[in-house]
């Protein structure tokens, strides 16, 4: 009975620690579209996009409404020795990079870059 009270104390402890690393964090929000052929159609979307950032997931909106949290990120070491975290499901990939973060399709990206904490 100790060991399962000590056993659920810590894993609620670890849960809260978890919950509270959360940070809020203001991005630039890019928007891009491509079509075979043809360059890539790129707009900022908004200059104070909101991420929050979970550690292992990420959550944001790409239309200010929906919100959109990505699955359980993966470590990845990339070509110049950087660490980068990324999931796929299905044909959308998510990325999380230094300070940025990524929703990608076959044809279409979001890029919340220059993130910042929000004040």
């Amino acid at each position: 009975m100790r060991t399962r009270n000590a056993l659920l104390i810590i894993t609620l402890s670890a849960v809260s620690l978890s919950a509270s690393a959360a940070q809020t964090l203001s991005c630039s929000l890019t928007h891009s579209v491509e079509s075979p052929g043809r360059q890539p159609e790129v707009s900022v979307v908004n200059r104070h996009s909101v991420v929050t950032d979970e550690g292992d997931t990420f959550t944001f909106s790409t239309d200010g409404q929906k919100k959109i949290t990505s699955p359980a990120l993966q470590p990845l070491k990339m070509d110049d020795g950087e660490t980068a975290q990324a999931a796929k499901v299905k044909d959308v990939t998510f990325v999380k990079l230094k300070d940025s973060y990524v929703l990608r399709s076959k044809s279409e990206s979001y890029v919340y870059s220059d993130c910042k904490p929000a004040d």
